[in-house]
């Protein structure tokens, strides 16, 4: 690594610590906002039983349950899970070469 990188990389670092500190004057720092999950209205879009929906996507049942109570939020890939199933529900269907229990196709 040459110095000029190392300089620049020392520079971050410096700034990112001042900022954690409360040091709002260097650096700065990009916020996004991310609306809850309706959980509960995206399964309801996909016309499923929670059993169905758990099944038919790789959750637990349990875990569903308490999204839609809201007592724990979805995070990382199970919000990407969400807003998909939420926004394109036939092609995460597709992608994951499934059809929902009781929609099975006969072969």
């Amino acid at each position: 690594m040459n110095k000029k990188n190392f300089d620049s990389m020392m520079k971050g670092a410096r700034e990112a610590l001042a900022f954690a500190k409360g040091d709002k004057s260097m650096g700065k720092a990009t916020v996004i906002q991310i609306d809850d999950l309706d959980v509960a209205k995206i399964r309801g879009k996909v016309k499923l039983s929670q059993n169905a929906f758990a099944a038919t996507f790789g959750i637990k049942p349990a875990t569903l349950k308490n999204w839609e109570q809201h007592r724990v939020k979805p995070q990382g890939p199970a919000r990407v899970l969400l807003t998909l199933i939420d926004r394109a529900p036939a092609a995460v269907i597709k992608a994951l070469h499934v059809a929902p229990p009781g929609r099975r196709k006969a072969a």
